[in-house]
This record gives structure tokens, sequence and C-alpha cells, in this order.
């Protein structure tokens, strides 16, 4: 736990940052981020190694392609929501696919034409 941090903590079916801190004389991978009690993140090192002494100064450094690849996912699926403006009971978001449920009582018809609306909303 740091007093700040750049890391975004798993939540709402986003999953957290993964990265390094590194200080004077010590390192350590990050898996993941997690919400602790309050506005609490909680850093979750990949193996059990010595931490730090209570004060040491840390840089902090995302996985910057996964959290690049969790953001486009994550847009995509707004994109989606829009192009089917039906209620969102669920989803999940992972760096290759990302996934959304709807309260409809059937599936789409023309995935296709869902795709190339969802092509045409602009981003900018």
């Amino acid at each position: 736990m740091l007093d700040q941090t750049i890391f975004y903590p798993t939540s709402g079916g986003q999953p957290g940052d993964s990265g390094v801190l590194v200080w004077d004389g010590g390192r350590m991978e990050i898996a993941t981020a997690i919400k602790g009690e309050g506005e609490l993140i909680v850093l979750i090192p990949a193996e059990p190694l010595a931490l730090p002494s209570v004060g040491t100064s840390v840089m902090q450094s995302i996985t910057w392609d996964r959290r690049h690849r969790l953001m486009r996912v994550h847009t995509a699926l707004h994109l989606l929501s829009v192009v089917i403006p039906l209620p969102v009971s669920g989803g999940s978001i992972a760096v290759e696919k990302g996934r959304l449920d709807f309260n409809m009582p059937d599936a789409p018809g023309d995935k296709e034409a869902l795709r190339r609306d969802a092509e045409r909303i602009d981003c900018l």
C-alpha cells in the first residue's frame, strides 16, 4: 500500500493494473491492484518478496501495453452499449476480449449490422 498510486484497482468488471515498483536497492513486480478499505488501493506482489521499509520512496510503473488493451476493450463495450440501447445486466473486460450482458428476449439477428453501426460512431 502506497500513500499515492498510479495503479488502477480491479473494479466494475475491469482487471487491476500490473506493473513494477522500484526503489533504492529493490524491485517488485506487481501482479494486480485491488480495492482496500475506503479509498485504499492494495498492490498485490507477483511473488512473495521483501517489502520496502515504510517511508521509502518508490518509482511506480504500470504495464502500459496491457492497460492500453484494457482501455480499448472498455471503449468498445461502451460503443456496443450505444448500438444496442437495452439495459446492461453484467459484463467483463479482459486484455483480448470483453463481454456485456443485455436484458433482451432474443439475440440480435444481424451481428454484422451491429459491428458496422459501432464502427460508424465518431469517437473524437
